[in-house]
């Protein structure tokens, strides 16, 4: 279920110490041999976005701060709780990166521009 995964994904988050934004800031991918195909692949919603690379990239980065902000506002308050703290780890750790994403960026901004 969607919140069992977001569940999942909140406690990698907070436990994974920074470890995602790090493969995600490198773009490690899966020709680098360091991500299995299975764990990195791009989902349906993905594709649908135009997302063209599987792994951990900056873009990829970008389109799940984006869906965790759409599940941030639904109506199930467990999932919409999870979402809106995953986005905040995500936010958080990428003030405390250098690289693509460094900074306090303008997430609303990028996904209006059509930028990821």
């Amino acid at each position: 279920s969607i919140e069992n995964l977001i569940h999942a994904l909140r406690q990698l988050l907070i436990y994974g110490e920074g470890s995602i934004i790090v493969l995600s800031n490198d773009s490690v991918g899966v020709a680098d041999g360091n991500v299995p195909p299975d764990a990195s692949g791009l989902g349906e919603l993905a594709i649908q976005s135009r997302l063209s690379s599987p792994g951990f990239n900056p873009d990829r980065w970008r389109f799940w701060i984006q869906r965790l902000e759409e599940l941030a506002q639904c109506e199930d308050e467990a999932v919409a709780g999870s979402a809106r703290v995953c986005v905040n780890c995500m936010r958080y750790a990428s003030e405390a990166i250098y690289g693509p994403l460094a900074g306090k960026p303008n997430w609303e901004a990028e996904s209006e521009t059509g930028s990821s």
